[in-house]
């Protein structure tokens, strides 16, 4: 099969906002292999964390919903790189597989070297794969039924905890949590479905303002009616508990802790409170940097370029550093972020080599799923 992309035809603002996820999921990645007091309370605990902790895990809450959105987003370019919806549907499935197969393996070995252990993790990596091969069923469809799907989902998926169900297959879907698979061997879904496929449809259905139909002043105009939209709509609902996440929030001590449980909202599953949050200041970034071209901007779209190259060099890295600093939780904040900054230093050298490497070969299809 062909290279789906090349370099000369991506659209860097998309490269760059998935780069910058990257590079701030490498800060909570540091932080859970490093911090001394990971192991000890949950940062986002407001009866035990402090700001500084309660905002290092809060901005890497942007990761995981903007790379899968912007995952759509790249499905609907490639369609429009005149290929076929089966080529497309082909290369979603192989990838999504590939990356389930990764998670389940050498993954899995990063964050638990004991493969004896009866106990597996299906983490964020799993959610991208699993979401990439409904996404390969989903583009069949017209692009008004996945706008529909995507928004119906985003909407609506926080009534389904009225629904009591307590399978397996429902926690894969959406309830989450840990269920015996087969004798002692236990499965544990960190990241349900269901909201993923929402976003990643929604994402798809961004693509369609990176047409030529657009200027990019005309995309620019969307992007922030629709960022200052979801912003505000976020804050309306999150304010007067109104609808959109389980945990309502309440005023704390003073307005800093107010304000964190303001924003503490929920993850496992996405909430459609969580959704807003994150994807709102996405698009007014992805509104503001498309005509920004510097050496910051090409730092970021380098990583964004090549995810699964940094994401697959990332971990092994903080492992590396905890086998010499003689295990793991050994240093305060402030050393998490020193070692957090010289990994993706390091990883951006080798993003740009690999880059390089890979855009100057489109012939060699197996780069596609690195």
């Amino acid at each position: 099969m062909n290279h789906l992309l090349t370099q000369s035809n991506r659209i860097q603002s998309i490269d760059l906002l998935r780069g910058l996820v990257m590079v701030l999921m490498a800060i909570d990645h540091s932080r859970t292999f490093l911090h001394i007091e990971y192991p000890k309370f949950n940062a986002e605990d407001l009866t035990q964390t402090y700001p500084l902790l309660f905002f290092t895990r809060w901005i890497t809450h942007f990761c995981a919903p903007v790379f899968i959105f912007l995952t759509g987003t790249s499905v609907y370019l490639m369609l429009q790189k005149r290929k076929s919806k089966k080529e497309i549907s082909f290369f979603l499935i192989t990838r999504g597989l590939w990356l389930i197969i990764l998670e389940l393996t050498f993954f899995r070995f990063c964050w638990n070297p004991d493969f004896l252990n009866p106990f597996v993790e299906l983490l964020v990596i799993w959610a991208i794969g699993a979401s990439m091969i409904f996404m390969a069923l989903l583009i069949h469809l017209s692009y008004k039924t996945i706008l529909l799907f995507g928004i119906i989902i985003l909407i609506f998926h926080n009534l389904l905890p009225n629904i009591s169900i307590d399978t397996l297959f429902w926690g894969m879907l959406y309830k989450g949590g840990i269920y015996p698979l087969i004798g002692n061997v236990k499965i544990f879904f960190l990241y349900p479905l269901i909201p993923y496929f929402g976003l990643i449809a929604l994402g798809y259905s961004l693509g369609i303002f990176y047409q030529n139909d657009f200027s990019k002043n005309q995309r620019r105009i969307i992007l922030i009616w629709m960022g200052t939209s979801a912003i505000i709509l976020f804050l309306l609902l999150r304010f007067f508990n109104i609808y959109g996440d389980p945990k309502p929030w309440q005023s704390q001590k003073d307005f800093i802790y107010s304000l964190m449980a303001f924003l503490k909202t929920t993850k496992y599953p996405v909430s459609l409170l969580y959704a807003l949050m994150t994807l709102s200041p996405a698009l007014l970034l992805l509104a503001f940097i498309e005509t920004v071209k510097n050496k910051v901007t090409d730092f970021f779209a380098t990583i964004g370029s090549v995810p699964m190259f940094y994401y697959m060099l990332h971990l092994p890295a903080f492992l590396v550093i905890t086998l010499l600093s003689g295990g793991l939780y050994k240093y305060n904040l402030l050393m998490v972020y020193v070692w957090f900054a010289m990994v993706v230093l390091i990883l951006y050298l080798l993003c740009r080599k690999y880059s390089e490497y890979k855009f100057s070969h489109p012939e060699k299809w197996w780069l596609s799923y690195f």
